[in-house]
């Protein structure tokens, strides 16, 4: 279905960054030839805020949208977020359209229907299930991106290969030398082509994240989370992740018996990709945002390990063995998570 189409007599937002009004500008206004409004907003998890929120509400109280309306992001993972949340609340919810930017937005964040805004006691805490209409992952848009850029969407692509499509593991694990033909047209889509397939398939069978299936999508993210977080988001998201599926594969060798052989396979990708600096890490702050994290239950703070590549599972913690574990992890990431146990 055309975007036109949808949003034909029907009063029509786009929310995107100054930068993608700018390459974009003419393409969007030939594919929407009709009076839109525009609200720009910087990128970035910054975007996330309770304050950019708020601004959505406030333009569209003001010029008039009403419960017909229709909002377009057209952005990468943060924004889209934040505006799906806006969508799902707005008048109690209108309908809205993703066109993500990014890899990172186009294998992950863009699928699924969770929306959410950042708040001062952690990432995500705060959202909804909204789908949108249609879901566009023109990878096109992905040409403008530097291999830093890249890189961040990469890492969930490897993080669903190893939580499930062994297939993509593989072919990851035997190439991980041409690791910077990510930049590649081709092999970039076949990549992000097989990551949003699986992802839909997992979305499909778990919408709600009620069976634990849609959980293993959070390898490496509890930590990662934490970590973003207490570095006020100086550490992206993608080398967040990088950092938490070393401590997932450490716990997975502690608690669930992967082997040390088999946990290396992804090591070794991880260490191609590139692991981020880490300095000045605050132990006590991560364990507290750790202990606040929406997938906890109770008092037990909730991680994805692995038995083996593709058979992962929901394990849960105390705070008090969290808090050790982590000052292990980060006197030696990698030792962590290849210790023999």
């Amino acid at each position: 279905m055309k975007v036109a189409t949808i949003c034909k007599n029907r009063k029509t937002l786009v929310v995107t960054s100054p930068l993608i009004k700018k390459l974009y500008f003419s393409l969007i206004e030939t594919v929407l030839p009709f009076e839109i409004d525009w609200l720009l907003i910087e990128g970035g998890e910054q975007a996330k805020s309770l304050d950019s929120l708020v601004n959505i509400w406030e333009y569209m109280a003001r010029n008039g949208f009403d419960r017909s309306s229709i909002v377009i992001v057209i952005e990468g993972g943060s924004v889209g977020d934040m505006v799906g949340f806006a969508a799902s609340t707005y008048m109690r919810g209108i309908d809205w359209i993703n066109i993500p930017t990014t890899l990172l937005a186009q294998v992950d964040s863009s699928i699924g229907g969770k929306t959410s805004i950042n708040i001062p006691a952690g990432k995500n805490l705060v959202g909804s299930f909204h789908l949108p209409l249609i879901t566009i992952c023109d990878f096109d848009f992905l040409s403008s991106l530097d291999i830093v850029e890249l890189k961040q969407g990469l890492v969930e692509i490897v993080k669903i290969a190893w939580v499930y499509n062994l297939q993509l593991f593989d072919y990851l694990k035997c190439n991980i030398e041409k690791i910077d033909d990510v930049k590649d047209p081709i092999v970039l889509e076949n990549l992000a082509g097989d990551a949003i397939r699986s992802k839909v398939s997992i979305i499909s069978k778990d919408f709600k994240d009620v069976s634990g299936l849609r959980a293993i999508l959070n390898f490496g993210h509890t930590l990662a989370h934490a970590l973003e977080a207490s570095t006020d988001y100086s550490i992206r998201h993608g080398d967040a992740v990088l950092v938490g599926m070393l401590f997932d594969l450490g716990l997975s060798v502690r608690y669930d018996k992967l082997t040390t052989t088999c946990a290396k396979e992804l090591v070794n990708i991880i260490e191609k990709i590139g692991l981020p600096e880490l300095k000045g890490v605050d132990i006590e702050t991560i364990t507290s945002l750790m202990a606040k994290d929406k997938k906890n239950t109770g008092n037990l703070i909730s991680f994805i390990t692995t038995s083996e590549k593709g058979k992962a599972g929901v394990k849960l913690l105390p705070i008090n063995e969290v808090e050790r574990l982590v000052r292990e992890f980060f006197l030696d990431p990698l030792k962590f998570a290849l210790i023999n146990y």
